[in-house]
């Protein structure tokens, strides 16, 4: 059969003055960065705003937009401007809440660089630009009360080859961003903008402190898990003593499979191994180990170290008769492998009840709580704060670097990171149930997409969503103001 022939049956027709927008979604999230007094605090705080010009709320906001669209780049801030419907729609808010402007509500990108970059060249700015955060953290505490905060510190990298970015440990040049994720709000609690060359485990007490700065009143227990970048001693003794306002600090933290330590390992004896699940294949042992880098003295306190077991899975070549070698002999074996396989030197690999396995510590202050307990806990590090580092930014806008301006992609940077928080009280305090773990990808193209018609009758304004999903949007907007009016 062959194929049809001819024109197709439709035309296609462009009217510019049509009042038309596909991002009718984004109304929800634009009436809660206003309602949480956000836009108002970054006028007040930031200050950078010229004689003549956008608001620093506004630009704020559009960098905000820009996140929420799905664009990471200054550039995109055109698309948006074209949009005639969300122009109206932003227009018609920016006259409600009393914003004096002229033109477009959204900044031009040459206007958004010269802010970016006056914000970045000002430590005072940059600190008010951090303080937003601590301002929405404080201000859904009110409404949504949260007595534990689980501190998970991670840093993360954003290569770039603009300025004079310093090379990182990964051989590229980058800058880099250490954050503190509280994981009982499923948001980021504080984050430091830094240089790609300094080491992450630089300053961990400091980061530790200034992350609990930002914690709101009615904050009753806090609890720290960080990787071995948080094995030093001071943070350790700060948590373990009870330096901080909240006391004792429960902590749970992976330390370095050092020499000292694997030869106590080797003691154990086979009956100490307990299975951590069901299929057997990793196993738990509490090894008692006394590191001279954490004990100075008698009075040093005292700290629980827990090890954690699972098979080497090695090819035939690589896996020898450990019935016929010597212990030393075994380890001059795992010596090479580690020399031919620089990977592998990160999995402490040791012979144990004639076997060759991957050794991982963990050291905690939780006494009283059963080993595999710990572990379980201390592992849930590893997923969720990782992830929010994907989508900071691979989702969002955080991974791109906009300026060769250290200060200005710091500005960026903290923006960003409001946004994605801003985005979490949107999905798990304000839409309907289910939609709390929802990606950016779905967003946009569900929720944020959906198009709509804004219109002028009897002085009012109003916008016709259509589509699947246009209730969603619907119900979020009523039930916006009851949220943000109740206070505990």
């Amino acid at each position: 059969m062959g194929a049809k022939q001819g024109n197709c049956h439709y035309e296609i027709e462009r009217n510019q003055r049509a009042n038309l927008t596909s991002r009718g979604g984004l109304l929800p999230a634009v009436e809660l960065w206003h309602r949480s007094n956000l836009s108002e605090l970054a006028n007040e705080i930031i200050g950078k705003r010229p004689h003549r010009g956008f608001e620093d709320g506004i630009q704020a906001r559009a960098l905000m937009l820009l996140n929420f669209s799905g664009f990471d780049a200054v550039d995109d801030l055109d698309v948006l401007r074209a949009d005639k419907g969300l122009c109206d729609l932003l227009d018609l808010i920016d006259r409600r809440e009393g914003v004096r402007r002229c033109g477009c509500p959204v900044p031009s990108p040459s206007a958004f660089r010269a802010w970016l970059d006056a914000v970045g060249g000002d430590a005072a700015c940059l600190q008010g630009v951090r303080a937003m955060n601590t301002h929405l953290l404080t201000w859904l505490q009110e409404r949504c009360p949260e007595r534990i905060a689980t501190i998970d510190m991670d840093a993360t990298y954003m290569p770039t080859k603009k300025g004079e970015a310093k090379w990182s440990y990964k051989g590229e040049r980058a800058n880099q961003s250490m954050n503190a994720y509280w994981a009982e709000r499923d948001m980021m609690l504080f984050t430091e903008y830094r240089e790609g060359n300094v080491n992450p485990g630089a300053q961990h007490l400091e980061m530790l402190q200034n992350a609990l700065e930002c914690l709101p009143q009615g904050v009753e227990k806090v609890r720290l898990r960080t990787d071995t970048a948080g094995y030093v001693a001071n943070l350790l003794r700060y948590c373990n003593e009870g330096q901080s306002p909240w006391g004792v600090i429960d902590f749970a933290i992976s330390c370095p499979v050092t020499a000292a330590l694997r030869r106590e390992v080797c003691k154990l004896e086979s009956q100490a191994w307990q299975p951590l699940d069901e299929s057997g294949g990793q196993e738990w042992a509490e090894v008692n180990f006394v590191p001279s880098s954490l004990s100075t003295s008698k009075k040093s306190p005292k700290y629980r170290f827990l090890v954690l077991r699972s098979p080497a899975a090695l090819s035939d070549a690589e896996k020898p008769d450990v019935c016929q070698l010597t212990f030393e002999e075994m380890a001059a074996h795992i010596d090479d492998l580690e020399q031919a396989h620089p990977r592998v030197r990160k999995l402490h690999l040791t012979v144990l009840d004639g076997k060759i396995w991957k050794i991982f510590a963990i050291v905690t202050n939780l006494h009283d709580m059963p080993g595999e307990d710990v572990i379980r806990w201390q592992r849930a590090r590893c997923g969720r704060a990782e992830e929010m580092h994907a989508i900071l930014k691979n989702d969002l806008a955080g991974g791109h670097v906009p300026s060769a301006s250290f200060g200005a992609s710091a500005a960026w940077w903290h923006l960003t990171v409001l946004a994605l928080n801003l985005q979490k009280v949107l999905l798990l305090h304000v839409l309907p149930s289910g939609w709390g773990r929802v990606r950016q990808k779905r967003l946009l193209a569900t929720l944020y997409a959906i198009p709509g018609r804004i219109s002028r009758h009897a002085r009012k304004t109003i916008l016709t969503p259509a589509g699947h999903f246009a209730h969603i949007a619907e119900e979020a907007l009523k039930a916006l103001p009851q949220f943000c009016e109740n206070t505990a």
